[in-house]
């Protein structure tokens, strides 16, 4: 009897652990080059902030016009606060041009997440 309570709760555990499994990986594991790849929470969290920072900084920096509208001077003031902090920290200008475009796809991204 004492065996079969031990094989019982070792059945219970091996199950928990995989139920465990389970559940951090998605049923959807699309099929790359015949491996089975999850689709786990991280990724569709990554996915969902990538398409939502592309959609609202099109919408921000989409129409750029003459006479600057609020959108466009907000996105205006961005790029400035970015170019003031890059010469804070010793960038000359045309370092600056080259730095902000990867620091502000990645400031995007975080603020999105």
């Amino acid at each position: 009897m004492c065996k079969t309570r031990l094989k019982n709760a070792q059945k219970r555990e091996k199950n928990e652990q995989e139920g465990d499994v389970r559940q951090a990986e998605h049923r959807l594991d699309p099929s790359l080059t015949g491996e089975r790849v999850p689709l786990t929470d991280a990724i569709i969290v990554t996915w969902i902030a990538m398409f939502v920072g592309i959609l609202l900084f099109c919408w921000m920096g989409g129409k750029k016009e003459r006479i600057p509208s609020k959108r466009q001077a907000v996105m205006e003031s961005l790029i400035n606060i970015m170019f003031g902090v890059c010469k804070d920290y010793g960038l000359n200008e045309q370092q600056s041009e080259k730095v902000i475009p990867m620091v502000g796809t990645i400031g995007i991204f975080l603020i999105c997440c």
